[in-house]
């Protein structure tokens, strides 16, 4: 499940991926991304929270320019 809530991060907020409707992914709800500090869009830094089997689970994205060796 961890691994679907870091694919559906990418895909929430700003710059989606693609865009998404719903309020859970599986059996995890949703929940919030209003707690990101200022500055979290201009560093291309997002995250959201979910509830899964009782637990808050973060998942973050963090995009960055792709560089090549």
């Amino acid at each position: 499940m961890s691994t679907s809530l870091a694919m559906d991060a990418y895909n929430r907020g700003y710059n989606p991926g693609i865009v998404l409707g719903g309020s859970n992914i599986g059996t995890a709800t949703i929940g919030s991304d209003e707690l990101l500090p200022a500055g979290s869009q201009a560093a291309g830094f997002y995250a959201v929270a979910y509830t899964w089997n009782g637990e808050m689970i973060m998942a973050s994205r963090r995009r960055r320019p792709w560089h090549r060796p």
